[in-house]
């Protein structure tokens, strides 16, 4: 598409949404009456947050000891996540997963190495490496493509010195005695009025951990992460920042999985210009610019006994570079909010198979073709009322999407068929170059009744997502048809309308926030068996991908209490539904209904608390391959798990944390597993047993 087309494009959407909205053009003069910036979430006592929103602090100690970022966002109603093995816990949003969740990461992308996602984005974000995590339910923001789910994203502090410090000091350690856990986090800034440099380090290493029963669960691995920036701020409200930070994660257990991760290294690359009108904080400009690169191996024989007739081999890289413009300008209570953006990713992946495993070098399958996905976004947002009792947010976003696979022709020795073939033989079409234009838009009424009434909140929205590189251009050979696993190059984006309203009432001794939501889903993208459904050529139940008509509705409800200065309480349920409207069953991977609740007490210089969670039995599942699609290893019955936490404050620069999870050593495993796409048995694995941790963080 040429460029003048492209432009054209975006002049009719903004045209089309804004034009109406026109009189409000003479609020974005320049002028110093702006209002101030959204400030922090930050959660005291009962206090909770926006409905359909999270914001999470790695230190606070009822958050306990997880053991990666994935773990971490379990707490968050509506979150849960699916486990392979000890590392990379993968969240899901309301019953969304994948690339239907954006995972930000301080400004950059990056997408993982494996195709079945044993190291999401998230396995590369220690969560302790970062000052905030932000979980936003549904789509709540047009800034990023995609993302039906909604988005988790990982924040630094631009400038991490304030006032006159001259430096800053973190420093913590981990233990936890399931499993033989042990981690240290170092965090260091420095820097005088227009300048600072900032570096990052952390260790972690964990063994095999047992579950309730006292049977030891394969899951150990070694993980350091360095991050390093720097940046210059001349002048308030401007600054110019750098980056870059390494992640290796080495001899990744995983018995969910048909094989293992010896290697799991990522570098990410980061840019970022920024100016805020120092007399009216929401008007300005951020630019910020990303590169990331995952090299990813797995095999089944280096790390595990083999069991398979033959060793094999996968070597891995997704690579992602791109970068956004994004302009607020803002005047009294109006904020109109503009930019642009672009992306793109290139994913290879080779599985080799050999004789023994002195001599894995034969190709079997070219599970990635050399998949480019490239995507042009532009987007605009007006609000009216910004700050105010009742607000109304209008936003539009255009993406053109671009999909290719450069290898798609490559025939392996090892392997009976290239993915051209494999293409064909279950769909009738090659891999023939994807064109897609996406057009999404997000309304927002919020309103506050009276100075101290509550907050109510309807938002309606429409999400394009296009397939990922998986589910285009997955090539997977196998010894059967039914462990082969292509993607498909004509699936069509699916299309998500969605309705949610929120709720949200505070008084000074209590607290309640509820959200209800319905999503609609044309072409939504499921992994299935081939069976000869409609645009299946093929009935031998290999794992393909087609669009169906899907529904998901919910919610979650969160209610706190402070029943005397010191001793407060917080309950959360949540609950999503999920169908295959298309086929009428349930859609695969949707958690059961799920209830946490906290008592928590402080003194001046200690705090304990204790926290069950609980999960109930879930009944509605697809886990016959024969009939469906398979990926739930069945039902799941309900658990009750309670953990204790407790923390002392000496200092004002150092704390104690020590907690208990699972105090009562129950053997269970969340419903969420992994798909296994190499057999038709999935597997559920066992959470950790008894765990006691403690943690010292020391700080100025």
């Amino acid at each position: 598409m040429s460029a003048k087309k492209y432009i054209q494009i975006i002049g009719l959407i903004f045209g089309s949404v804004f034009f109406p909205l026109a009189p409000y053009a003479e609020e974005f003069e320049e002028s110093g009456e702006n209002g101030a910036e959204v400030p922090a979430i930050v959660v005291e006592g009962n206090r909770i947050c926006l409905p359909g929103e999270a914001m999470l602090d790695p230190d606070d100690p009822e958050l306990g000891a997880p053991i990666d970022s994935g773990d971490l966002l379990r707490c968050v109603p509506g979150v849960s996540g699916s486990r392979m093995g000890g590392h990379g816990v993968d969240p899901v949003i309301r019953g969304q997963s994948g690339s239907r969740v954006n995972v930000i990461l301080d400004g950059a992308l990056l997408y993982g190495g494996c195709p079945n996602r044993m190291d999401p984005p998230g396995a590369y974000a220690p969560y302790q490496s970062y000052d905030r995590i932000q979980v936003l339910k549904g789509p709540r923001s047009l800034i990023y493509s995609g993302g039906s789910g909604g988005a988790i994203i990982f924040d630094r502090n631009s400038r991490p010195l304030s006032g006159d410090e001259k430096w800053r000091a973190r420093l913590s350690t981990l233990y936890a005695d399931n499993g033989e856990r042990k981690g240290a986090s170092a965090d260091a800034a420095g820097g005088v009025s227009s300048a600072y440099v900032r570096a990052i380090y952390d260790y972690l290493e964990a063994g095999d951990y047992k579950d309730g029963e006292g049977e030891e669960v394969p899951s150990s691995f070694v993980s350091s992460h360095a991050a390093f920036m720097g940046g210059w701020t001349p002048e308030s409200g401007f600054g110019v920042h750098v980056g870059w930070e390494t992640m290796n994660v080495d001899d990744v257990l995983y018995p969910g999985a048909g094989m293992d991760a010896p290697v799991s290294d990522a570098d990410i690359y980061r840019a970022k210009i920024e100016w805020r009108d120092p007399s009216a904080p929401s008007s300005g400009v951020k630019a910020e610019f990303f590169q990331s690169q995952v090299d990813h191996v797995m095999d089944n024989y280096s790390l595990r006994e083999r069991t398979a007739p033959s060793p094999l081999l996968a070597v891995t890289s997704s690579d992602a570079h791109g970068g956004r413009v994004v302009v607020d300008l803002a005047r009294r209570s109006t904020l109109f909010t503009v930019g642009a953006d672009f992306q793109q990713s290139e994913k290879n992946a080779l599985r080799y198979v050999g004789p023994d495993e002195d001599h894995v070098d034969i190709v079997q399958s070219v599970l990635w073709p050399d998949a480019t996905i490239s995507q042009y976004g532009a987007f605009g947002i007006l609000e009216v009322g910004h700050g105010q009792d009742l607000s109304l947010s209008v936003g539009a976003r255009y993406d053109r999407v671009e999909a290719s696979a450069g290898d798609a022709d490559l025939d392996p020795p090892g392997g009976p068929m290239s993915p051209e073939d494999l293409y064909a033989l279950y769909y009738g079409t090659g891999a023939n170059d994807a064109e897609e234009d996406n057009v999404g838009a997000l309304v927002r009424l919020a309103a506050r009744p009276g100075e101290d009434g509550p907050l109510l909140s309807v938002d309606l929205s429409r999400t394009v997502r296009s397939a990922d590189a998986t589910e285009r251009f997955m090539a997977s050979n196998g010894m059967t048809p039914s462990a082969r696993w292509v993607g498909n190059p004509g699936i069509e984006p699916e299309v998500h309308y969605q309705a949610e309203i929120g709720f949200l009432e505070e008084e000074e001794d209590w607290s309640l926030a509820a959200a209800a939501y319905y999503d609609w889903a044309e072409n939504y993208i499921i992994r299935d068996r081939a069976r000869g459904q409609e645009g299946i050529m093929r009935i031998d139940g290999a794992n393909i991908y087609r669009n169906v008509d899907a529904v998901l509705w919910g919610g979650e409800v969160e209610a706190g209490w402070d029943w005397t200065p010191s001793l407060s309480s917080r309950v959360a349920l949540a609950y999503v539904y999920g169908n295959d409207e298309t086929d009428d069953r349930p859609l695969p991977q949707i958690p059961p209904l799920t209830v946490d609740a906290l008592v928590d007490y402080k003194r001046d210089k200690w705090r304990a608390g204790a926290r069950l969670r609980h999960a109930a039995t879930q009944t509605r599942v697809d886990d016959d391959p024969a009939s469906g699609s398979g990926l739930d290893a069945g039902r799941t019955p309900a658990h009750s798990v309670i953990d204790l936490y407790a923390a002392a404050f000496p200092t004002k620069n150092l704390e104690l944390q020590v907690g208990i999870e699972n105090l009562f050593d129950k053997t269970y495993a969340d419903h969420l597993n992994k798909p296994n796409a190499f057999d038709p048995e999935q597997i559920q694995v066992n959470e950790p047993g008894r765990t006691v941790w403690i943690k010292l963080v020391a700080g100025h």
